[in-house]
């Protein structure tokens, strides 16, 4: 497939596609990646990953 304009598919600045990992991590509170992504323009995450952390609703915060 050929694009007039390459410059439109060009990511620029902080975007971050969380997995099920990243989104356990942050709900922890792991300061590193909460400091990452208060700078982030855009934070995403997968409809996979939605339905793996919600797959599980008797985890209680020592088993994450």
């Amino acid at each position: 497939m050929q694009f007039k304009n390459k410059e439109e598919f060009v990511m620029n600045g902080k975007f971050y596609f969380l997995d099920t990992n990243a989104i356990i991590q942050l709900l922890k509170g792991n300061q590193n990646l909460i400091e990452m992504l208060q700078e982030a323009e855009f934070i995403a995450c997968s409809v996979i990953s939605k339905f793996e952390y919600l797959s599980f609703p008797n985890l209680s915060y020592p088993v994450i």
